[in-house]
C-alpha cells in the first residue's frame, strides 16, 4: 500500500497496525500515537555538525560512512559514542511516494540525524535537513540506551517489546517496561 506522504496518512497507517493485537500486547504504534512527535527540518548549526561529527570519529566512521539497513545499531553505537550531545529516536520513517518504515535515527537539538537512510537527491545523510520523508518518532536518553544494549547484548529495536513508556518532562523516554518484566 503506498501513501501519499503526508502526516495524517502517517498517523492513520499507525492506527490501522496489524501487530496491535489488544491492549496487553506490546504495540510500537500504539505507543508511537501515544507518545510519538513529528520532526521538522531544520539545518544543524556548525557546533552542533562538529559534535556530530565527534561521535562518529570516536567510532572511526565519517558521518556518511554507516552501513545501510542497520539503523538501530547506527544510532544506538553513534548516540552512546559520547558523554552528551544527541538522543537516539525509534519510530517511523515515510519517504513521499513511499511505504513507512520502522526505523531508528538520532535527533539533536530536535533535529533530525539520519545516518543510515540518505537522502534520496544528495546521497548524503540527513543532517538535520530533508524534504522527501516525514519522521515520526520517540526521543529516548541516551543512559536508557546504554542500560538496553547491556540488557539485551545488542543494538536492536527497543520499542518492539515495550509495553508502556515512562516519559521525562522533555518528551525523553526514561524506563521501558517489557512485556516479560524487564525494566
Amino acid at each position: 500500500m503506498k501513501l501519499d506522504g503526508t502526516l495524517d496518512n502517517l498517523f492513520d497507517y499507525l492506527r490501522q497496525a496489524k501487530g496491535c493485537h489488544g491492549p496487553h500486547q506490546p504495540c510500537k504504534e500504539r505507543l508511537l500515537l501515544q507518545y510519538g512527535r513529528a520532526f521538522e527540518p531544520e539545518a544543524l548549526t556548525t557546533d552542533e555538525l562538529s559534535l556530530l561529527e565527534g561521535h562518529a570519529a570516536r567510532l572511526g566512521t565519517p558521518l556518511e560512512g554507516f552501513e545501510r539497513k542497520q539503523c538501530f545499531f547506527n544510532a544506538q553505537r553513534l548516540v552512546t559514542a559520547g558523554p552528551d550531545g544527541p538522543l537516539y529516536c525509534e519510530g517511523y520513517c515515510y519517504p513521499k511516494g513511499g511505504i513507512p518504515v520502522h526505523h531508528a535515527w538520532l535527533t539533536l537539538n530536535g533535529k533530525v540525524v539520519d545516518v543510515t537512510l540518505h537522502d534520496r537527491e544528495t546521497g548524503e545523510p540527513v543532517l538535520g535537513e530533508f524534504t522527501t520523508r516525514l519522521y515520526v518518532g520517540i526521543s529516548f536518553e541516551t543512559r536508557l540506551v546504554r542500560s538496553e544494549m547491556l540488557r539485551t547484548g545488542s543494538a536492536s529495536t527497543l520499542l518492539e517489546s515495550a509495553m508502556a513508556l515512562e516519559i521525562d518532562n522533555e518528551g525523553s523516554v526514561t524506563h521501558i517496561k517489557h512485556e516479560h518484566g524487564h525494566r
